[in-house]
């Protein structure tokens, strides 16, 4: 359980990171900048307490599978470029 927390913690500290280099780009406005910046940690924030309700009312290995699934979706959408607000890194 503990190696989870340090992964996803790293993970969100890997993103501010690259937050700030999108910062420097010329071509993102000062909004699409501070968008990037902002959306992660109220995800974050909503991202655990809905799966918290959910793991609540149905069974807690499922409701983490669900979670994890849905999260490895996600990363490998972004990281294959499929999905439409994936930032590019400033060449």
């Amino acid at each position: 359980m503990y190696a989870i927390f340090v992964a996803v913690s790293g993970a969100g500290l890997m993103l501010t990171a690259k937050v700030v280099s999108f910062a420097g780009a010329p071509e993102l406005s000062a909004g699409t900048t501070t968008l990037s910046a902002t959306v992660p940690p109220i995800a974050g924030g909503v991202g655990r307490l809905v799966p918290g309700e959910v793991s609540d009312r149905v069974d807690r290995e499922r409701a983490m599978a669900v979670s994890f699934l849905l999260c490895s979706a996600s990363v490998l959408a972004v990281a294959a470029g499929l999905a439409a607000f994936v930032l590019r890194e400033p060449e």
